[in-house]
């Protein structure tokens, strides 16, 4: 009881799923993915072609 919904309040359901924080925390995962990506990539890179 005394739950503070978007739908105890009458509101849209669907309001939930446009609030900005789900993503945010979906853009910082990938970001956080992109940069792992990126390191595992130059790190193979340096790797299998190294510099003289």
């Amino acid at each position: 009881m005394g739950g503070t919904t978007a739908v105890a309040h009458g509101g849209n359901p669907q309001d939930r799923a446009a609030s900005p924080r789900p993503r945010c925390i979906a853009t910082d995962e990938l970001i956080h993915s992109y940069r792992i990506s990126q390191q595992l990539l130059e790190s193979n890179h340096i790797l299998t072609h190294p510099s003289s």
